[in-house]
């Protein structure tokens, strides 16, 4: 799908203030100094809750564009509260992971960040929408163990997000959780009924550096998803000391134990009560109905 382009005039700015350990309060000043001498028009607004960012979104003009200075969080609130898609969104990226600004290859210094902003170009994302909940991801979205970290990650969450954090819950959850048995069913076709662990993927990074499916693509017009095909708690510990060693070296070391699909229309549920996690984020228990969305979204980049 080939680039378009958007004349930039104005952009309403969300700053989520704990990202990155606060960068983002600290870039404010130097991106405010770049759209200035570009002589572009802006409002800044931290939010307070999603509702704050429904209603700051709600009147955008027709020359008008959403940024945001965050990371993968922010960028999974701003798809959920942004209601006309026409307008395209960019992005400075100060999270932890930032897996949206990876796939795109986005600089880091706000300079030429607001270059690219200036040029106009953007390509239209593709959406994943749950029926049931309502919730939208861009990333990716995934079922049982992970989502169980990621619950208990969340909900003890106090500040900005740390690796270290997710290593200590994760360690947790295999002690203390049973491994879910969840049932995936791709395309109308059931490829796994006792799986404790899926995720669907829009893109191919996942947890900052880790490239799980260098081939995913969120211009394309499907997902891929991941099965992890371990039955025991011993299988789970070897799987996540392979991705923590992929996440400080950076390596490609094979990751034994999935199999790779691809589809349209994915459904995921379980006998049990299995957390899901949309973009990183908690948002529930299973089932869930994954299904393209028709609009798409505009990335400047």
């Amino acid at each position: 799908m080939e680039d378009n382009v958007f004349p930039v005039r104005r952009v309403r700015l969300l700053v989520n203030p704990i990202a990155g350990y606060g960068l983002s309060k600290i870039i404010i000043p130097y991106i405010i100094y770049h759209l200035e001498r570009q002589n572009i028009k802006y409002k800044i607004f931290v939010p307070e809750s999603d509702t704050s960012i429904n209603k700051y979104l709600c009147d955008l003009s027709d020359d008008e564009f959403v940024g945001f200075v965050g990371g993968d969080g922010t960028f999974h609130s701003i798809l959920n509260n942004i209601s006309d898609f026409s307008h395209p969104i960019c992005a400075f990226p100060t999270g932890t992971g930032n897996a949206y600004a990876k796939e795109l290859n986005l600089p880091r210094t706000t300079k030429k960040i607001v270059n690219l902003i200036m040029k106009g170009h953007y390509v239209e994302w593709l959406l994943g929408y749950d029926s049931i909940s309502r919730i939208k991801f861009g990333l990716f979205c995934g079922a049982g163990f992970h989502s169980q970290v990621i619950k208990h990650f969340q909900i003890n969450r106090k500040g900005p997000t740390l690796i270290t954090s997710y290593i200590k819950w994760g360690l947790h959850c295999v002690k203390r959780e049973t491994l879910p048995r969840i049932c995936v069913t791709i395309d109308g076709n059931q490829v796994v009924n006792d799986t404790c662990w899926v995720e669907i993927f829009n893109v191919s990074h996942y947890g900052g550096p880790l490239r799980l499916l260098p081939f995913a693509n969120p211009k394309d017009d499907y997902y891929n998803v991941i099965i992890f095909k371990g039955k025991t708690k011993r299988d789970v510990l070897r799987l996540l000391l392979t991705g923590f060693i992929r996440y400080l070296g950076n390596h490609n070391y094979c990751i034994k134990d999935i199999e790779s699909y691809q589809g349209k229309n994915i459904s995921i549920s379980s006998p049990s009560k299995v957390p899901f996690h949309m973009d990183g984020d908690y948002k529930g228990y299973l089932p869930v109905e994954i299904s393209p969305l028709v609009k798409r979204l505009k990335f400047i980049c």
